[in-house]
């Protein structure tokens, strides 16, 4: 119930809400420190000790989400004074947090689709954690490049890694290379094969929140349905948290009855002034609850242009 409270979090508890409002804070504390706080709080039977250990916990997500932004800001700006991006992403950074890497490769490897490691570089030696897409094996890659590496562990699309610093730029080349022999040619979009096309209107109707619950909860082998978005107008646009870009779309004709929609793309603030309703919107819908409250938003997960 404390953890809940910090995090905003009235009534029903969805898994969404399990896997983005309280997991995070849970984790915060092993990302951050040591996790004896998130366990003490789990553990305890004292209302008081809950609410102040649940506190401390949320101040401590605070702070993950600081280093988060701060460290993927980094990191695109590396990628982006590339010539162009390689077929599988390695950064590495002194001063990253270690437990906050593995989030950032996320977010990177979203937004470029490529098997993407990142570094985080304490003297002469690094710590990583990797993220992949669908049509690549992580582990595999990694483990055809163990020689550069102290160890490794993980499975397909996850994976964490430590090395000697001055084994970065040669397990970099051999991850690399590894990658672009693995690269996919299906023609499948990056976000995934979508599931159905449909239009603003068609995701304000009053029962669609009612199919979503029916349709959870989902997870990593049953994921939100990915959404084919075409023919709308952007009411709005803003960037939020300095590098996040927010669209409120609303019908094809420019008509805003139903109040339209948000579109949230992590990372993409500099698409700021993108044509936008030239192209066709890749995303997973998300069911929000804000004082008791219910709203659907959509997360992009890719973009293409439309032909004439």
């Amino acid at each position: 119930a404390s953890l809940k409270d910090v995090a905003g979090l009235k009534g029903r508890v969805s898994a969404k809400d399990l896997g983005f409002r309280l997991a995070p804070r849970i984790n915060a504390a092993g990302r951050m420190g040591h996790a004896s706080k998130a366990l003490d709080l789990l553990l305890t039977d004292d209302p008081s000790t809950a609410s102040l250990l649940a506190s401390e916990l949320h101040k401590l997500n605070q702070e993950r989400q600081s280093e988060e932004s701060r460290i993927l800001k980094e990191a695109v700006a590396m990628v982006e004074s590339m010539e162009a991006v390689p077929p599988g992403i390695v950064l590495a950074g002194e001063g990253w947090k270690r437990g906050v890497v593995g989030i950032v490769a996320s977010r990177i490897m979203d937004r470029y689709r490529v098997p993407t490691i990142l570094l985080a570089v304490e003297e002469r030696e690094a710590h990583g954690s990797g993220r992949s897409p669908e049509g690549y094996d992580l582990y595999d890659l990694i483990a055809g490049c163990a020689g550069h590496l102290r160890g490794f562990g993980g499975h397909r699309h996850a994976a964490g890694l430590s090395l000697d610093a001055a084994e970065i730029e040669s397990f970099t080349r051999c991850f690399q290379s590894a990658a672009a022999g693995l690269t996919p040619g299906d023609g499948a979009p990056r976000g995934g094969v979508m599931d159905c096309v449909v239009g603003i209107d068609d995701l304000q109707d009053p029962g669609i929140l009612r199919l979503f619950d029916l349709l959870e909860p989902f997870g990593e082998e049953y994921m939100e349905p990915l959404l084919c978005v075409r023919g709308f107008q952007v009411a709005s646009r803003r960037v939020i948290g300095n590098s996040h870009l927010k669209l409120r779309l609303c019908g094809p004709d420019g008509n805003n009855r139903r109040g339209g929609l948000d579109l949230l793309a992590w990372g993409h603030g500099e698409r700021l002034d993108l044509p936008w309703e030239n192209y066709s919107l890749l995303c997973r819908p998300h069911i929000n609850e804000y004082q008791g409250r219910r709203s659907l938003d959509l997360h992009l997960m890719d973009a293409m242009e439309m032909t004439p």
